[in-house]
């Protein structure tokens, strides 16, 4: 089943695919695979409803998860995105990757290519580039086409590696999103900073006048940190200034990850938001 390079288009990752897949890897029985297929189109609506948008472009690997077929020996465990994208990239004969958002390269992934086209094609550059090759997570193991795409704007070699959908919007999110607000909130703030000329300066201010943390951007800022640091499950935020930018770090579990690099003029401010 796993194919040569260029033997496959998009369209070829179907559902019908999938399902054989699975079932040559003993992930889903022969009955389950006739209840999915008879269930297509329910089941894809419940996706559709569940992303809130009449156009959203469902996967197959979304319609087999929205069925939660038990799987494993622990209770309440499912065939889940993640569990089938794994058996699926082993049979499309690429690999596969569970994105961790604390590894996240965000400058990386913003440069790569712009929001509506990671959004579009739902991709995400994870590491490498020029004059590495650049691996890019995508929910679609078979299409060339964007492959040959990615290689000609990042004019370097690609190494799709397949993920779970959910796992790469999120990724496109918090990336897209709060380099965004980030960008905002540094334009906002440059010129009230400009007259700061050295870091000893810019952590002595007290007043925060001049960087103001009631605006609009920085407030975003802080929320989309404060929500990121949530879902991981972090018991407590550092926001450690250096001369040059504010390192972000998220205590999980014990262990201090590298999250987030702050523009330098946004110090004070997010500290204070």
């Amino acid at each position: 089943m796993s194919p040569l390079p260029g033997q496959h288009t998009a369209r070829d990752f179907s559902l019908a695919w999938l399902l054989e897949a699975l079932g040559a890897a003993r992930a889903l029985t022969a009955e389950h695979a006739r209840e999915i297929s008879a269930k297509e189109p329910q089941a894809r609506m419940r996706v559709i409803k569940q992303a809130g948008e009449e156009r959203y472009q469902v996967s197959p690997v979304e319609i087999v998860a929205a069925f939660q077929l038990p799987f494993g020996q622990r209770a309440g465990e499912t065939l889940d995105q993640d569990r089938i994208s794994e058996f699926a990239a082993r049979a499309a004969g690429i690999g596969y990757r569970k994105i961790d958002p604390l590894k996240l390269d965000m400058n990386l992934a913003a440069k790569t290519v712009s929001r509506p086209y990671a959004q579009k094609h739902c991709i995400l550059a994870l590491e490498g580039g020029v004059p590495a090759p650049l691996t890019v997570a995508v929910a679609n193991p078979f299409d060339t086409e964007l492959f040959e795409n990615l290689r000609r704007l990042a004019n370097t070699t690609i190494t799709p590696v397949l993920s779970a959908k959910v796992d790469i919007l999120k990724g496109i999110a918090d990336v897209y999103g709060f380099k965004r607000t980030l960008a905002a909130a540094a334009v906002e703030h440059a010129e009230a900073s400009a007259g700061i000329t050295n870091f000893e300066q810019l952590v002595s201010l007290s007043t925060g006048k001049e960087l103001d943390a009631e605006a609009r951007p920085v407030i975003q800022a802080v929320d989309y940190l404060l929500r990121y640091a949530f879902d991981n499950r972090a018991s407590d935020i550092h926001i450690e200034p250096r001369r040059d930018a504010s390192v972000v770090r998220l205590r999980i579990d014990g262990v201090l990850h590298n999250a987030y690099t702050l523009p330098v003029q946004l110090h004070c401010p997010s500290w204070r938001g």
